[in-house]
């Protein structure tokens, strides 16, 4: 049940051959904007049993399980006749694991305890299978430990790296080219910011670390802001930046839309990529580009982004809400940072085929 501007894209014949494609009327669906989750949920549930009973499905796998958690506790979804897996994008034990790093927070550990409400209603559903956990064994071996004769957690690769290197076959734009999109001096270090811009990004606090970092030091760093964001934020950025002399000439921003290539150039011409988010507790998509850019990253002390980081040497982690700690960190990646071997070894992990593999339930090693 894909858009049919996606098959039009697939051109690759051995692949197609798999495919089954199941078409949808539209008018099944036309009141599904009006309706809050849980009743589109619902709508959707009702929609499923129907193709899984037409076509015979042995197996359903959700892209989004987190959508459709209580759904999958209702009595009509107790009537899907197949086997029901799907990708949970925010473990509750994730959540669970950064409340006990704050243990005073309670806003956090609402949101843990709400999340393993609706897994353990979820679960009640005898039907449900895997629990496919993207890049994060902890909380899959943490879910493995609480609910093994409900359901099987198995940890996803993430599919944004590549099986081959792929990335020479992107139009590439020129160095000098970017550098004079940007107003680049020759030299110049480049600090990354990369996505959509909201207040989560924490892009404040590295305008901050900006004024503080030493632009003595011939680092001659400036801070590239790249994403789409809303008016009113991107007003707030530029005030911001302008309330320094030192930001006023560090800091460029586009919040314009970029293609692939200048997304490619953007990783390849960087030093330091900036991902100290805050209250960001899964996976980033951001992180995976730095890696497969050998590029260092400045990331948050908490959740699993962290882990990555530390576990595969990918860079500094520091407190997100300190401009300091970020500034520091900035400094020592700009001086002394060389890349390891947890690049290739998340890489080899990391990629579209060993996600396929995994999503599929075929015999891969990660």
């Amino acid at each position: 049940m894909l858009p049919a501007a996606y098959w039009q894209r697939r051109d690759d014949a051995d692949t197609l051959q798999y495919i089954h494609r199941i078409d949808i009327n539209p008018d099944t669906l036309k009141h599904r904007d009006s309706l809050s989750r849980h009743p589109r949920a619902m709508l959707e549930i009702e929609l499923l049993t129907t193709v899984i009973d037409t076509h015979q499905i042995d197996e359903l796998i959700l892209m989004n399980l987190d959508y459709f958690q209580l759904a999958l506790a209702s009595p009509l979804a107790r009537r899907l006749n197949c086997r029901i897996s799907g990708i949970q994008l925010q473990a509750y034990t994730r959540s669970e694991l950064v409340a006990r790093e704050s243990p005073w927070n309670i806003s956090l550990w609402i949101v843990a305890l709400r999340k393993r409400y609706r897994l353990q209603k979820m679960l009640k559903n005898v039907s449900i299978g895997r629990l496919l956990v993207p890049a994060d064994t902890i909380a899959v071996d943490l879910l493995n430990e609480r609910h093994a004769s409900s359901m099987q957690a198995i940890m996803l690769p993430e599919p944004y790296l590549p099986d081959v290197n792929d990335v020479d076959e992107i139009e590439q734009i020129d160095r000098c080219a970017l550098r004079a999109r940007y107003s680049l001096e020759p030299g110049s270090r480049i600090i990354l910011i990369f996505g959509r811009l909201i207040v989560r990004k924490n892009v404040e606090n590295v305008i901050r670390a900006m004024q503080i970092l030493d632009q003595k030091s011939n680092n001659k760093a400036v801070l590239l802001v790249v994403g789409k964001t809303s008016a009113p934020y991107q007003k707030k950025l530029r005030a911001l930046a302008q309330e320094n002399p030192i930001t006023q000439s560090s800091v460029r921003f586009d919040f314009d839309f970029v293609d692939d290539a200048v997304m490619h150039a953007l990783f390849k011409a960087s030093d330091v990529v900036a991902m100290p988010y805050l209250k960001a507790f899964q996976s980033s998509g951001i992180l995976f580009q730095a890696v497969r850019y050998k590029k260092p990253v400045v990331t948050a002390n908490q959740g699993l982004i962290n882990d990555l980081v530390q576990h595969y040497s990918l860079g500094k982690s520091v407190d997100p809400a300190s401009p300091e700690q970020i500034s520091e960190a900035i400094a020592q990646l700009l001086h002394t940072w060389t890349p390891s071997s947890g690049n290739q070894s998340l890489i080899d992990c990391h990629t579209a085929k060993n996600h396929a593999a995994v999503l599929l339930n075929q015999n891969v090693v990660v």
